[in-house]
């Protein structure tokens, strides 16, 4: 209580300003002393792993190589280089629907991975294509794509 009363007739301050200036002061002793045993008491950090980035960086530079020029891949726009084989290079209608296997049917414009395992489990399923007009039952070929790829599809 003598503490208070020095407080207030040296500074001046009222019985409750000086209530909030000693609770302001506990507080913050108290919060500096939290943060020291924290600190004194935490585990040290747990040191950072390494990683090894040359696989990564190997794996860029062989994307970042130029293709060949006759290798079928030409970059196009933004230095990308296409998903897929160009059309111009697929010879018209060498590819046999009931014959060819997911590799080959990614070479057509337009298909992908997906698209040519969907077209090899609709001819398991379903038995071998009539015409090529039989790709409309396959899930993810509509008439826009099917007038891509009819050029150069055949069915025997």
């Amino acid at each position: 209580m003598k503490l208070f009363h020095v407080l207030q007739e040296r500074f001046g301050f009222t019985r409750n300003e000086t209530t909030v200036l000693l609770f302001l002061c506990v507080t913050l002793t108290a919060g500096s002393g939290l943060r020291w045993y924290r600190n004194v008491h935490a585990a040290p950090p747990a040191p950072l792993s390494s990683y090894d980035y040359a696989i990564a960086d190997s794996q860029f530079a062989a994307l970042s190589r130029p293709a060949p020029a006759d290798s079928g891949h030409a970059p196009s726009g933004g230095g990308r280089t296409r998903r897929h084989a160009p059309a111009d290079t697929l010879r018209p209608f060498g590819i046999n629907l009931n014959q060819a296997d997911t590799t080959t049917l990614v070479k057509l414009p337009g298909i992908g991975p997906a698209l040519a395992r969907e077209i090899v489990r609709q001819r398991t399923e379903h038995g071998p294509f009539e015409s090529v007009d039989d790709l409309l039952e396959v899930k993810g070929i509509g008439p826009k794509k099917l007038q891509k790829i009819r050029p150069y599809v055949a069915v025997d």
